[in-house]
């Protein structure tokens, strides 16, 4: 018989697999019991009754104040109620006045153990059980659903399992829709607060939409019909597959902006035709005042304008003879003309003298007036520059009384230069 020979090779290979596999079932081993702790180390067991457990279940978390420190062991049913058995990392001290509850670790039900191990002021717990006094038990969101009726359950379990079809396949959209969320709720909450604000009058708004609900009371079959309308409306527009819509939404951009180009240059004529329209308002309101006015006018005006053929008839031999005097007057109206400014020269020179003058033109009056058994008087004085006057009437020619007189008084200085003078029979007038 031969007897293979295994090279130093192949020895070092097996030897090398051989390692391998136990270290892959080392690992493997570990990973299996990773949740109970590592090998060989020390743990501290709690056990603690409970009403309900729900849906914990072994492996479970114990946390204490929300940090894991153990594990659940197991769930067993003991003396008819719920026991669960607890293992801790290491040597943990509990006490008999510790506390645990079963809290909900995410909405899909998983569940956790809550430990409170308590403290000094009582004996250890040892071998002991928590007493169901000091534990609070499960409290599942399904429990939530006992309050409704069972056709309630029913259309609510419809409506879930309608949901769950309707998103199947539609991951990636529930996914972008979950990536937008953060603006949409950002939009959200500006609209919200637009709502809320006082210029917004959420309350009168309710109140219109209320009213305006009410309004469609009673026409239910009109309603019907449209919406058979709108629904016929909307297959039309879906003819092949939308794409006139399509070819129409594609055009709309540059519609849209030339549109708002033509707004823009219809915002001054609008802004004029709307000043005009403010303008004339006053004016029509004058005129439908005076219509009734017009009307009488129009009514009474045919009677009067019959008789403007007459009376033209008659006043055109008249006419005829103003158009030649008026063409005699051309000449002299240049002269006229011509001699006004001087004129306004002179009556301006004349202008502070118009007192004395109406005076003179007074007195000139009472002299040449003639009145039976009157008897007139006048006296003429002769002035001269640096002389006395000398005065002559009734008082006699070598008996003329010299009188300091101004031959050039001044506007509105005759009268005081007169009365300084004689008068008559030795007086002043």
């Amino acid at each position: 018989m031969t007897v293979a020979r295994v090279s130093r090779a192949q020895g070092r290979s097996f030897y090398l697999g051989l390692v391998i596999l136990v270290l892959a079932g080392v690992v493997t081993y570990v990973s299996l019991t990773a949740d109970q702790g590592l090998p060989g180390s020390a743990r501290t067991e709690v056990k603690a009754a409970f009403d309900d457990v729900g849906s914990l279940t072994a492996g479970a978390d114990v946390r204490r104040n929300s940090v894991r420190i153990g594990r659940v062991a197991s769930v067993d049913l003991v003396g008819g109620r719920p026991q669960v058995t607890m293992e801790l990392d290491g040597h943990q001290p509990v006490y008999r006045n510790a506390r645990a509850a079963i809290w909900d670790q995410s909405a899909l039900s998983q569940k956790f153990v809550e430990l409170l191990p308590g403290d000094a002021t009582a004996p250890p717990l040892g071998d002991g059980v928590i007493p169901a006094a000091a534990t609070e038990g499960s409290a599942d969101i399904a429990r939530l659903f006992d309050v409704l009726d069972q056709p309630t359950r029913d259309a609510a379990t419809s409506a879930v399992r309608q949901l769950g079809t309707g998103m199947a396949g539609h991951s990636q959209d529930l996914h972008d829709l979950l990536g937008s969320l953060p603006g949409i709720l950002g939009d959200t909450g500006a609209v919200a607060s637009a709502i809320a604000s006082r210029e917004a009058d959420l309350p009168a708004l309710l109140a219109s939409t209320d009213r305006l609900a009410g309004r469609f009371e009673g026409r239910q079959k009109d309603l019907e019909s449209l919406v058979v309308q709108l629904d016929q409306t909307l297959q039309a527009v879906h003819v092949d597959d939308g794409k006139p819509l399509a070819d129409t939404l594609k055009a709309a951009p540059d519609l849209l902006r030339h549109g708002t180009a033509a707004a823009a240059a219809l915002t001054q004529p609008l802004a004029d035709a709307r000043a005009a329209v403010t303008d004339l308002r006053t004016g029509a309101k004058s005129l439908g005042d005076a219509t009734p006015d017009l009307r009488g006018v129009l009514q009474e005006a045919p009677a009067q304008l019959q008789k403007i053929p007459g009376f033209a008839n008659q006043a055109t031999p008249a006419v005829d003879s103003l158009t030649q005097t008026f063409a005699d007057l051309r000449p002299l109206a240049a002269r006229l003309g011509d001699g006004l400014p001087a004129l306004t020269s002179l009556l301006q020179t004349l202008a502070p003298y118009a007192p004395e003058i109406g005076d003179f033109a007074y007195h000139g009056g009472l002299v040449f007036a003639g009145h039976a058994g009157d008897r007139h008087y006048m006296r003429v004085e002769l002035v001269l520059p640096g002389l006395a006057g000398a005065t002559a009437g009734v008082t006699p020619l070598n008996a003329m009384t010299p009188v300091a007189r101004n031959p050039y008084p001044a506007p509105g200085q005759d009268t005081q230069d007169r009365a300084q003078g004689p008068g008559l029979l030795g007086g002043r007038n």
